[in-house]
């Protein structure tokens, strides 16, 4: 099945599941005919999105990505995922752990990333979760047309080279910094 937009009205959603527990062979199959979230997704989503950023030089190698999630039970192969995803493009992950949305949003503009991204799924059920991407500079979400290109990478993209990809991006934990900020 093919798609124009994975991504809805805000950000990417839906139940996640452990990708061996899926029957789908690759990520974007699980979330269109399983209709779940894989780590493997997270991975494949975030990656796509960086080197889409590398190849249109909107960033360039080391720049940052600010990262966090909502407090929901999901297991730490996601967020770990999307982590890798940045580094395997060789950005920086700069990890803000578990903060309001807005509080992420703020520190990714604060700090002048590339961008920033938000595993949540909001207001859905915990056993859902989601990625909702902040454009650098702007803040803005994704356009449709933003999300059509996304969507087209993804599905030209091998995750099983990808996931063969060295982590070259560094990691670096900033959470105290950015509750400091969003308090402020």
């Amino acid at each position: 099945m093919v798609v124009d937009r994975l991504q809805g009205t805000d950000g990417v959603r839906g139940k996640v599941c452990i990708a061996k527990s899926c029957s789908s062979n690759n990520p974007i199959s699980a979330f269109l005919e399983e209709g779940v979230l894989t780590e493997e997704f997270f991975e494949l989503y975030i990656y796509a999105y960086c080197t889409e950023l590398l190849d249109t030089k909107f960033a360039k190698k080391r720049d940052s990505v600010v990262i966090g999630w909502d407090p929901r039970d999901i297991p730490v192969e996601f967020y770990s995922s999307a982590i890798k995803g940045i580094r395997k493009s060789g950005l920086n992950a700069v990890v803000v752990d578990i903060l309001p949305t807005p509080a992420i949003s703020l520190y990714q503009v604060h700090t002048a990333a590339a961008f920033g991204v938000v595993l949540t799924a909001s207001h859905n059920p915990s056993d859902q979760s989601g990625i909702k991407i902040f454009l650098g500079y702007s803040n803005l979400k994704l356009f449709p047309e933003d999300d059509k290109r996304l969507t087209k990478l993804c599905f030209k993209l091998n995750f099983e080279k990808i996931k063969k990809l060295p982590i070259i991006g560094k990691c670096r934990n900033e959470h105290l910094e950015a509750r400091k900020l969003f308090i402020q």
